[in-house]
């Protein structure tokens, strides 16, 4: 799995759609999308790094409790990776 992280893709990604798809699915009444978005959030965090919280901030709070506990455990893998500019 190791060539999966340290591959650069060569296409980009449009921040303002992905944020608006992942806050949608955060909405969702099925728990497992939402944890869905949330392993996403944690994924896109190891690309963008810190900037990526503030996008969400607006969400309710034990939501965010549940990103920054997917945050924190992203951050302890040493896999993060910051090639996208927002």
């Amino acid at each position: 799995m190791w060539w999966i992280i340290s591959t650069s893709f060569p296409f980009r990604v449009n921040i303002k759609a992905l944020v608006a798809n992942i806050k949608k699915a955060l909405a969702a009444t099925n728990p497992a999308v939402r944890q869905s978005a949330i392993t996403l959030l944690g994924v896109c965090y190891m690309y963008m790094g810190a900037p990526l919280r503030t996008l969400f901030e607006d969400e309710k709070p034990a939501l965010l409790s549940q990103i920054d506990a997917e945050i924190e455990k992203v951050s302890n893998t040493g896999y993060t990776m910051k090639y996208m500019a927002i």
